[in-house]
C-alpha cells in the first residue's frame, strides 16, 4: 500500500490537525471541542481582540496566523468549510462575552472580554 496522506482517521482530521498545531507552537492553545486556537498571550493584551474563522482544508491559513501581533483567536470549521455564520453568532452571543467560559478550558489563562461584535 502506498501512503499518500498523513491522516489517521478522516473523522478526527480537524481535531488532530489543531492538536498538532498547538503541540508544535507553544504560544498557541486549543480549547477542546470548540475548535478554537487561541493566542496564549491574549490574556495580557491591552487592545482589540482579532477573531478570524476559516476551514481546515488544503490551506488552513487562518489558524497559522494566530500569534503575537496577528490573529488572536481562530475558529476552525470542517474540511473546506468555515464554521457557519449562525454557529459563530451563537458562540459570540453565549461564550465570547463570558470570561468564565475562557477561564475554565484555558488551563489557568484568564481572558477579559468586554464586548464582542460579529461582522
Amino acid at each position: 500500500m502506498i501512503m499518500k496522506k498523513f491522516i489517521n482517521d478522516r473523522r478526527n482530521l480537524t481535531s488532530e490537525m489543531l492538536e498538532g498545531l498547538a503541540a508544535a507552537n507553544k504560544d498557541i492553545l486549543i480549547l477542546g471541542k470548540q475548535r478554537m486556537i487561541i493566542n496564549r498571550k491574549l490574556a495580557d493584551a491591552r487592545r482589540v481582540t482579532v477573531v478570524a474563522q476559516g476551514g481546515s482544508g488544503n490551506e488552513p491559513a487562518v489558524s497559522g496566523f494566530v500569534g503575537e501581533g496577528m490573529v488572536d483567536i481562530s475558529v476552525v470549521g470542517d474540511i473546506f468549510a468555515a464554521p457557519d455564520p449562525q454557529a459563530c453568532n451563537d458562540k459570540s452571543r453565549s461564550g465570547w462575552r463570558s470570561p468564565e467560559l475562557f477561564r475554565r478550558p484555558a488551563a489557568g489563562a484568564a481572558f477579559k472580554i468586554n464586548r464582542c461584535n460579529c461582522l
